[in-house]
């Protein structure tokens, strides 16, 4: 694996600074944290207590929530204000690794714009700054992709790059459970894609076969004690306890069988337009880097079919399992190596022309409209879970019966799901008879109910009147209007 120049270390830490500054920044920004982020630091505080059976027993992948409880031991333990900058942090590691994976293929300048790139689009921020593991995914399958290029192309075996690659992709799968195609998608990929090596690099049969066997074992290493491990546990509705699966969240089998031709095609044209909404910025580069034109190595040449394999393998686990706008970073990110070449291209023509400093006016305007877009305010339609929690905590509420679970979190309170106390159809959460029999079935020190419905506004005032609770109305504008019923205990 090749040094770096000490302009290259510079490069890749100022991009580092920058990527993890803006994800902050974003963090600051955000009215709520997001739902899913109260289970993955749950399954922190877990591996931090020392509960690490309970955690791998979690719904939640383990390496993400296992990486917090790591990286937040010498700042008192996994929680928001210290979960956030851990958070950062990794998610900011992909500007850096973008770079270093750009530069030996299309140049220093275009490895900049790439790294630029990865630091600044606003949706690989927003990402980067939620408290869950898909922005850490995103760094792992760079950082895998990255030491698979150096194994492809290194003159001689290298057995670091190769366990190096193999270790990272397998902990994607510990930290999404689609990562098991992207490992598979990159083993198949540096064992079987034509090499077309550099002068006086081996890559026989016997190399290969030494790769392979590298791969596979450092893979298998990671990936099968967990396979066992989660063979115990059922999905969340108790089935499959005893079966082996890839993961706790949900019934593969069944997501599978149910999938019709008309969901598929959805699910096509959904995950089209969130990775053009996710790339933004970049797509007009990365379509002028992706045309054929100069700048264009043969390295970069070589590197884009192993990385449409993973992608092609991503998006197609997606399509049949789950479509998430979140998932439009991972191509996003992977394929900024050609939007970076696009930049450099634009450079050059610009300077033919006699144009100053085009890179510094480039990277000005890219800076400038991603700045104000990346540090919006997010999740303000939501504030008044935080508003809620902030009224349960001075009223004393300790058990809370409401249909988010920020609610009891902002409240530092136990939470009684509506969703498990009002099992199927969600209009019961406006009728004042079920939401009567919940309340008298759990016994809560509170109710928090969603008003913005005229039906649901009326059940929450004829249940007050029926507990005789005080109602205390939770608004601001253009958030979610919320009702806290505040009742008394003897």
């Amino acid at each position: 694996m090749s040094v770096l120049t000490r302009r290259q270390l510079r490069d890749a830490l100022l991009l580092l600074a920058l990527a993890t500054l803006l994800r902050l920044g974003s963090q600051a920004h955000a009215a709520v944290l997001s739902r899913d982020a109260l289970g993955y630091l749950g399954t922190a505080r877990a591996f931090a207590e020392g509960r690490a059976g309970e955690a791998l027993g979690h719904t939640y992948p383990p390496a993400y929530p296992a990486a917090l409880a790591l990286l937040t031991a010498p700042l008192g333990g996994p929680r928001e204000a210290t979960a956030e900058p851990a958070t950062a942090l990794l998610a900011g590691l992909v500007a850096p690794l973008l770079f270093l994976l750009t530069a030996p293929a299309a140049g220093g300048r275009a490895a900049r714009f790439a790294g630029l790139f990865a630091a600044l689009l606003p949706g690989l921020v927003d990402l980067g700054a939620e408290l869950i593991a898909d922005a850490g995914f995103v760094t792992l399958l760079a950082g895998a992709l990255l030491l698979a290029t150096r194994a492809r192309e290194a003159p001689r075996l290298a057995p670091g790059a190769c366990l190096g690659a193999a270790l990272l992709g397998g902990v994607s799968y510990l930290t999404r459970p689609e990562g098991i195609v992207a490992l598979v998608a990159l083993v198949a990929g540096l064992l079987l894609l034509p090499r077309d090596p550099l002068p006086g690099a081996a890559g026989g049969g016997r190399r290969r076969a030494l790769e392979l066997a590298l791969l596979l074992g450092a893979a298998l290493c990671l990936v099968v004690p967990f396979l066992v491990l989660i063979k115990a546990h059922g999905v969340p509705d108790g089935r499959l306890a005893g079966e082996w699966k890839l993961t706790l969240k949900r019934d593969l089998g069944e997501r599978l069988r149910a999938l019709s031709a008309g969901e598929l095609l959805q699910r096509a044209l959904f995950t089209a337009r969130a990775f053009l909404v996710t790339a933004g910025p970049a797509l007009p580069f990365l379509a002028l880097g992706l045309a054929p034109g100069p700048g264009a190595r043969p390295r970069l040449r070589r590197l884009l079919p192993l990385v449409l394999l993973v992608l092609g393998a991503l998006v197609l686990a997606a399509l049949l399992v789950r479509v998430d706008r979140r998932y439009a970073a991972t191509p996003t990110a992977l394929l900024l190596p050609w939007a970076g070449l696009g930049a450099a291209r634009l450079v050059v023509w610009a300077r033919a022309r006699g144009w100053r400093r085009p890179e510094l006016v480039l990277a000005l305007a890219l800076l400038g409209p991603c700045l104000l877009a990346a540090l919006r305010t997010r999740h303000d339609d939501k504030v008044t879970l935080r508003d809620a929690g902030a009224l349960l905590r001075r009223a004393g509420a300790r058990r809370v019966l409401a249909f988010d679970s920020r609610v009891a979190w902002y409240g530092d309170a136990q939470l009684i799901s509506l969703w498990g106390a009002l099992p199927g159809d969600q209009a019961q959460f406006s009728d004042p008879d079920a939401l009567a029999r919940a309340v008298a079935a759990t016994r809560p020190d509170a109710v928090v109910l969603e008003v913005e419905a005229p039906a649901a506004a009326a059940a929450a005032q004829e249940l007050a009147r029926r507990l005789g609770a005080e109602v205390v109305a939770v608004r601001r504008p253009g958030a979610e209007p919320l009702d806290v019923l505040l009742l008394e205990r003897r």
